[in-house]
Parts: C-alpha cells; sequence; structure tokens
C-alpha cells in the first residue's frame, strides 16, 4: 500500500507526456476504420482506442473516450506501483463524466429533445480535470493517521454477536454505523461492466443497448 511520501516521487509531466502522446496518435487516425482485431491479440498495441472504438458517441463524448484511453495508457506507461491508485482516479473520473441511466453505467442515455441540453453538459466535462482533482484528494487523505483505524472481513452477523468478544467489545461503542444493503444481485454484478473493461483493457465482446460485455455475470 502507499504511504503519505509516495505519490510525491510520481512525476506528473511523465504521465502528462505519455497522455499527450496517445492523444495526439488518435486525433491523427480514423479510428473506426482501424482493425480491432489486431487490437483483440495484442491488448497493448499504440495508440489506445478501445473506449473511443466502443463508447464514443453513447456512454462518453468524443473528445472524453479519447482522454479516458490516453490516461489508461499513461497509467500503464509510469511505474506499476502506481497503477491502482491511478485506475482508482480513473475510475471516479468515468463515474463523474458518465452520460448513463441513473449515472451507474446500466445504459447510455438516448438522445431527446428532453434531455440534450443535460447529455450536451455531461460530454463538456473534462476527464482529465477530475482524474487530477480525484489524485490530489488522495495525496491529502494519505497524510490523515489511521493508525487507529481496523478492517474487519467477515459476516455482519457474526462479527456483531456477543459471543464474538473480540470484534463485539471493539465495535458496541461505535456510534454510528452506515449500511449499505444490496438492492438486488443485477445492480452489483452487472452494470458496472464498463469500469471492469477500463480495468481489464481487452476489447471483449459486446452486446445489447447497453454494449455489455459478454462475459459479465
Amino acid at each position: 500500500s502507499l504511504k503519505k511520501d509516495d505519490l510525491r516521487t510520481l512525476n506528473l509531466d511523465v504521465l502528462e507526456k505519455h497522455f499527450n502522446r496517445n492523444l495526439r496518435a488518435l486525433n491523427s487516425i480514423n479510428i473506426k476504420s482501424v482493425d480491432l482485431n489486431k487490437y483483440k491479440e495484442n491488448h497493448c498495441k499504440f495508440p489506445y482506442l478501445l473506449f473511443s472504438f466502443y463508447f464514443s458517441g453513447s456512454y462518453f463524448g468524443e473528445i472524453q473516450a479519447k482522454q479516458i484511453d490516453s490516461l489508461r495508457y499513461a497509467i500503464d506507461a509510469v511505474d506499476q506501483k502506481y497503477r491502482n491508485i491511478l485506475l482508482s482516479c480513473l475510475m471516479y473520473a468515468c463515474y463523474q463524466t458518465v452520460s448513463s441511466v441513473g449515472s451507474h453505467f446500466a445504459q447510455p442515455k438516448i438522445v431527446k429533445k428532453k434531455n440534450e441540453a443535460e447529455i450536451e453538459k455531461k460530454r463538456n466535462q473534462d476527464v482529465k480535470k477530475f482524474f487530477l482533482l480525484k489524485l490530489q484528494e488522495i495525496e491529502k487523505s494519505l497524510y490523515v493517521d489511521r493508525k487507529k483505524n481496523l478492517v474487519f472481513q467477515a459476516d455482519f452477523k457474526n462479527l456483531l454477536s456477543p459471543e464474538n468478544k473480540k470484534t463485539y467489545n471493539t465495535l458496541k461503542n461505535v456510534s454510528v454505523t452506515y449500511i449499505d444493503p444490496p438492492y438486488t444481485i443485477d445492480h452489483y454484478s452487472r452494470f458496472y461492466h464498463i469500469l471492469n473493461t477500463l480495468t481489464l483493457y481487452d476489447y471483449p465482446e459486446k452486446n445489447g443497448k447497453g454494449l455489455y460485455r459478454e462475459d459479465r455475470y
């Protein structure tokens, strides 16, 4: 896990250089004319263009999709000790800028007269700006003293049972509890396929109006 000084060693100029390299390449080609089979054979083929090919004009605007591809390329190009933290920032940026029903990637919003302005506003948002804002936020959070924080991985009934004296005595004095229950199986297993694709970056087969991965749960 990253320590408070680790992010200081991340060279944002290098990240920016890789971002710009991929973006320039995307702007110089007709993305829809590329041979996607070559990308399916080699997921790291340059330039990165998965989101531009798959999701431009649906979940994201053309410029946003190019930004996502270029940030994803930059993440793979820098020291991989930063990979998870940078992917988290990119996921956050995607969530903030996606044009989808409910903002949870279930299906893209269909452009209609009543929501044209809303979609245009979303597509004018800068993915890179949100990415950098989240990175700054995470860097600040690393300076918070969390030595007394505790993490448990257990069934809640066992965790809160008086018979489990160790955890029960620790948690019985907690004054505020936030519970986020599951709604249906679908909400947590099927509607985040874009984030799965963002992480795997594997040019999957897709289907349906939501452009779902064929291998999603």
